[in-house]
């Protein structure tokens, strides 16, 4: 009587509780995501850094940003003094206009035809002489309708800065002048006398000169260590309104270590030829509140602590001609053309972009923000061999706006773009210019701009981008130089056209995964090693897939052996049947294992970890050659499992719960790279009858005639081998002794 094999449906794996599993699968399987998430997270997070987000090793460590109460308490004293200066003047202008007189310790100079001069304040007492160097002690206000003239060629005046007690010559509705000659320059500077030297300090007040709705007029004279806080007292100012003029040519002027080299607000008809300003706290140039038809020419600006030039609150009609700036804190030259208010508004300002800029042979570079930003101004020019080198972005023109023209102009950029127009701007032109870019030499989003006759180039990106559904381009006849995945590109709804084809010979092709891996090489060693856990994961699921596999033939073959022993139980007869060829192969498998491996067969060859799963002469390949076959022992299906299906040693041995040299020794000693088909043929075992066994029956029954009962999974007859020298393995062949599966 056989048992019947068990059917498909019907479920012959071993239990977790038998198998010893203590932790249940669902928690193993959430701690070994978990952790692989981790590990590829930290790793994306650290790969994906950008280049230019690692630290830079060389520069200094940054300082911690003031807190709004830090900086409040910093700049205080400056707001007061600021007020109290205010306040003062305004005292001073209300006063009565004596032609020469004090108020409140300040030398006020009324109205009178004759100009008033050095000498006249020297005379007044509001300056001491000492050769050709005069010292300001008291402050100075000419009144409306008066002129001071400080007509001093190769004179040096000190205009004393002492803290909270500094002077300042002033003009208030009259006009100042200030000349020296081309071969005698007049000098002015801040003076501190406590050190003898000038005053380097700018949070305890220092000098200034100033003029509000008069007029300001300097030539061949030197103005250094002036200025603080505001425009206004920012060193030297020409402030207007728009009731009120404020103008002022500058001719021949330098301006060294101030707060604001000249600070405009509410001007116009501002002339500033052959200057030199340098080593300003904050602007360069700043002109401001809506001044207007300021000219620049042959000026120079260099190491601005903020924008070498900037034009804002509605500021129009700037002109540069000439014009180098480099080394500023922040742009080059920055423009705010956009309205001071949207919508109606008390003030009556109105609602349209101001208008008018225009740069022509001019350079800019090395300036920490860009070149040249502009935001929402109409008619901008950019031309006349301009040229503006940046390793940001050369020339950004940005907001709405219309009447952008650029030509016979060099924007380079060795980080950024070299042209970048953007957020709705109109109209535009670029012709027979220079563009250069380091990913994209022109970018062109939500804007219209017509690109033609330009020589164009790119390290590796685009040399023309433009995005947007309201963008439009017309690209015709460029020189386009560089390599990327296209010498144009258009997205996000962008409509591209040309009237001319464009000269792409030198355009190399560069897929785009390549040239990410280029902008980030820095971070591809980082993203090689997310290349571990990928493949370590797939090895992974695939070892456990096969375990599973392993492990569910096993627990059936178990099964099915217990109900092989089952069913081969007689209960009338007391008998039980046996498996006459398992038997006999169990027997030469045990001879063979005492003659030791087989001849000519090498037992490293077969039991090589990791060698893939080979295919078995009879059953199949890997899996499969097991699939259906039944076991007598746990040493049998390990050598079956290691021969037939090719599994490692190593993965059997981990299945089974046994030492990885015990199933190698067992495939060493009896492999013979051969399954173990087994057929049937009942058979009397003695023991379990007495009177019936055949004649025959000793010679061929394994305990002889001792009468005693023996099971299959016994190492050989008792008669053959001392049972002082059975083996640890006599006692690991029965798959009842086996320890529970790998989990």
């Amino acid at each position: 009587m056989t048992a019947p094999d068990p059917t498909p449906d019907e479920d012959v794996s071993a239990t977790a509780r038998e198998r010893g599993d203590t932790i249940p699968r669902w928690l193993r399987n959430v701690i070994r995501l978990v952790a692989v998430l981790a590990l590829v997270g930290a790793t994306a997070g650290l790969a994906l850094a950008r280049n230019d987000g690692l630290p830079d090793l060389s520069a200094p460590p940054p300082r911690k940003a003031p807190t709004a109460g830090e900086e409040a308490r910093r700049v205080e004293p400056e707001v007061r003094l600021l007020a109290a200066e205010d306040a003062r003047l305004r005292a001073v202008s209300l006063g009565e206009a004596r032609q020469v007189g004090w108020v409140d310790g300040t030398l006020v100079l009324g109205a009178r035809r004759a100009p008033y001069t050095l000498a006249t304040l020297v005379t007044a007492g509001a300056v001491t002489r000492s050769g050709s160097t005069y010292l300001l002690t008291r402050p100075v206000v000419v009144r409306r309708d008066a002129r001071l003239v400080l007509d001093a060629p190769g004179a040096t005046l000190r205009m004393a800065s002492a803290p909270r007690a500094f002077t300042s010559i002033v003009s208030w509705g009259g006009s100042i002048t200030l000349a020296g000659t081309e071969k005698q320059h007049l000098r002015v500077v801040g003076w501190d006398a406590r050190v003898t030297g000038p005053d380097k300090v700018t949070d305890d007040g220092r000098a200034y000169v100033r003029v509000k709705d008069g007029t300001l007029d300097v030539a061949w004279t030197d103005l250094s260590y002036l200025g603080f806080w505001s425009g206004r007292t920012g060193g030297l100012a020409l402030t207007g309104s728009s009731e009120t003029s404020a103008t002022g040519t500058l001719d021949h002027v330098s301006v060294a270590f101030s707060h604001i080299g000249l600070y405009l607000s509410g001007a116009r008809q501002v002339d500033v030829r052959h200057a030199d300003i340098r080593h300003t706290d904050r602007h360069g140039i700043e002109a401001s509140n809506r001044s207007e038809r300021v000219h620049l020419r042959q000026v120079e600006i260099r190491d601005a602590g903020e924008d070498g030039v900037s034009s804002s609150n509605g500021s129009a009609r700037l002109r540069l001609d000439d014009v180098e700036v480099s080394g500023s804190g922040g742009y080059g030259l920055e423009v705010d053309g956009s309205p001071l208010a949207d919508g109606m508004n008390s003030a009556g300002y109105g609602t349209e972009n101001y208008a008018g800029l225009r740069v022509a042979h001019s350079d800019f570079r090395a300036n920490a923000l860009g070149g040249i930003a502009v935001r929402s101004m109409d008619a901008v020019s950019v031309t006349d061999r301009t040229t503006v080198e940046s390793d940001r972005t050369a020339l950004d023109v940005h907001g709405g706006s219309r009447g952008l023209v650029v030509s016979d102009s060099r924007l380079l950029s060795t980080g950024g773009s070299g042209l970048v127009v953007r957020a709705g701007v109109r109209d535009a032109s670029v012709s027979r210019s220079r563009i250069l870019g380091d990913t994209v030499a022109v970018e062109v989003t939500g804007s219209s701009v017509d690109l033609s006759q330009n020589d164009i180039g790119v390290g590796t990106g685009h040399g023309v981008d433009v995005r947007g559904a309201s963008a439009t381009a017309t690209i015709s006849g460029n020189t386009i130089s560089g390599r990327g995945a296209g010498a144009v590109h258009g997205a996000d709804g962008a409509q591209l056209s040309q009237a001319s084809p464009n000269v792409t010979d030198d355009w190399t092709y560069r897929p785009s995964l390549l040239m990410w891996a280029e902008k980030h090489s820095a971070a591809m060693p980082l993203l090689l090693v997310l290349v571990l856990p990928v493949l370590g994961t797939a090895f992974v699921v695939r070892r456990r897939r096969q375990q599973r596999e392993l492990r569910r033939l096993f627990e059936a073959a178990l099964v099915s052996q217990g109900r092989s022993s089952i069913a081969a139980y007689d209960p009338q007869s007391g008998r039980r049947t046996l498996d006459l060829p398992a038997a006999r192969a169990a027997a030469e498998h045990r001879g063979a294992a005492a003659r030791g491996p087989l001849v000519g067969t090498s037992a490293a060859a077969i039991i090589t970890d990791g060698a893939p799963p080979r295919a078995s002469a009879t059953t199949g390949t890997g899996l499969a050659s097991l699939e259906g076959r039944r076991f007598a022992s746990a040493r049998e299906f390990a050598v079956a499992a290691v021969l037939d299906a090719g599994f490692p040693a190593s993965q059997v041995a981990q299945v089974l719960h046994l030492p990885t040299s015990r199933v190698r020794a067992w495939v060493a000693e009896g492999g013979t790279g051969q399954p173990v088909v087994p057929t049937t043929a009942p058979v009397d075992l003695p023991g379990d009858a007495p009177a019936e066994a055949p004649a025959d029956t000793p010679a061929d029954t394994p305990n002889g005639a001792s009468g005693e009962p023996r099971t299959d999974d016994e190492d050989g007859p008792r008669d053959a081998e001392p049972a002082d020298e059975a083996t640890d393995d006599t006692t690991s062949d029965a798959p009842a002794e086996t320890t529970s599966p790998a989990h």
